[in-house]
């Protein structure tokens, strides 16, 4: 605490701590860090063997992203940052993290897609 400045929201500082460590921590393991679990947006009537199929579909198809790529995906459409708080947790410019989206989400549709296929 005494090193936050107030000069970024506290949410996004501390998301940067958090980022920053999972970021060393994939760097010394060498290998792909696992993703926070997405929050869970479906319906309470959907059946829960669904329900832990489509988390296991949206887990997939994250690992398919860069480490960069699922990160912004992350802050911004699971964790609900606006680009500027999520641009200074990744230490990026809103540009680039808008430039990550837009060839993340692509990728990840696709990859649910095929994962879809996969199963049918």
């Amino acid at each position: 605490m005494p090193r936050f400045r107030g000069e970024a929201p506290f949410k996004a500082w501390l998301y940067r701590i958090a980022y920053n460590c999972a970021m060393d921590e994939l760097r010394s393991r060498k290998r792909r860090a696992v993703p926070a679990e997405p929050v869970d947006r479906a319906s309470p009537a959907t059946d829960p063997g669904e329900r832990a199929a489509d988390r296991d579909a949206v887990h997939a198809a994250l690992m398919t992203l860069s480490p960069e790529n699922r990160a912004a995906v992350l802050l911004v459409d699971w964790q609900d940052l606006d680009y500027a708080d999520a641009a200074k947790v990744l230490g990026v410019r809103p540009g680039t993290l808008a430039s990550r989206l837009s060839r993340a989400r692509p990728l990840l549709r696709a990859a649910l897609a095929e994962g879809a296929r996969a199963h049918d």
